[in-house]
């Protein structure tokens, strides 16, 4: 589908409320597995997301979305929050020391760049290996995705975390039992390319335990960011969206307190600069709201921890 595609179906879920001006609701709710183990009570937490299609800009894709936020906004992001809270969980020595190098080791990711691409410069696509491989992810499908050598042999330390990585998603599978057999009744299969497929039940089980705890931080960021007056955009995932201002590094600190103070897991929050796209695609802009992406974006929230939270107001210059 293309950006102007795109950007009309988002624009037919705001209501232009003046010539400059519109207002588009957002909901968020639920996956419908993590709302059913939410509700089981295997999880007090799961992450949410917009319950209507393209209702929200960060449904947008990197692109667009870097186009709506990259001039004003920042991404307030707890930088590896994810594998220090596996490292907590699991009793594997072998895994937790692989986890702590590759939080700490500054120079893992560009020697890992060079062993895969030849060049020191692609510590970009070397991150997202990293973080897919703690949820399931597998070298050989990412190296499809990022047109590494499909022949070439695995760096010895990838080899080593994908097994220790399959040890402890058994390890939190066979902790949590009941939790799998709920999966395997309500969601026992996929369709993730058109065809129905057994589910991998303990790799399904796996991120949402994990992710709980970052769901449990989300309403905290935003508590904090009100609390420190700064106007926020929309959450993605468990980060949040906050307008460029000189409180940053006391918002981050904040953030990584409080976050920390719930989760019982160090983090430390950032402000992530978002790579604005000044480019575009031909055609891109020739719609109503014609400079609809270089807006601010204030969003006033109603947050149910239950079930639901709504963002709401758009100014369009």
């Amino acid at each position: 589908m293309s950006e102007r595609e795109l950007i009309k179906r988002f624009l037919g879920h705001v209501e232009r409320t003046s010539p400059r001006d519109g207002y588009c609701e957002v909901s968020y709710t639920r996956c419908p597995i993590g709302e059913a183990l939410v509700k089981a009570g295997y999880l007090t937490h799961s992450r949410i997301y917009p319950d209507r299609w393209l209702s929200c800009v960060t449904q947008l894709g990197n692109k667009l979305r870097n186009i709506a936020f990259g001039s004003d906004y920042i991404e307030m992001d707890d930088k590896y929050s994810f594998h220090r809270i596996l490292q907590s969980k699991t009793d594997d020595a072998k895994a937790r020391e692989f986890i702590g190098r590759l939080v700490n080791d500054a120079t893992l990711t560009p020697v890992l760049s060079m062993h895969y691409f030849g060049d020191e410069n692609r510590v970009p696509a070397i991150k997202q290996l990293l973080h897919s491989m703690p949820a399931g992810g597998s070298a050989a499908v990412w190296r499809k995705q990022h047109t590494a050598p499909c022949d070439l042999v695995d760096d010895p330390f990838v080899v080593d975390v994908a097994t220790a990585m399959s040890t402890v998603t058994h390890e939190l599978a066979d902790r949590n039992l009941d939790a799998i057999h709920r999966i395997a009744t309500a969601f026992p299969t996929k369709q993730p390319v058109g065809q129905l497929v057994p589910r991998y039940l303990e790799v399904t089980w796996k991120p949402f335990l994990l992710q709980e705890r970052e769901a449990k931080g989300l309403p905290v960021n935003i508590k904090v960011a009100d609390q420190c007056n700064v106007t926020r955009g929309p959450p993605l995932h468990d980060g949040l969206f906050v307008r460029k201002s000189n409180k940053q590094q006391a918002l981050a600190s904040a953030m990584a307190k409080a976050i920390s103070n719930i989760t019982d897991v160090s983090v430390d929050v950032r402000g992530k600069r978002i790579n604005a796209i000044t480019v575009v695609s031909k055609g891109l802009c020739c719609l109503p709201f014609r400079r609809s992406f270089n807006a601010h974006w204030h969003y006033f929230t109603k947050y149910n921890l239950n079930r639901t939270c709504k963002y709401a107001a758009i100014k369009l210059l």
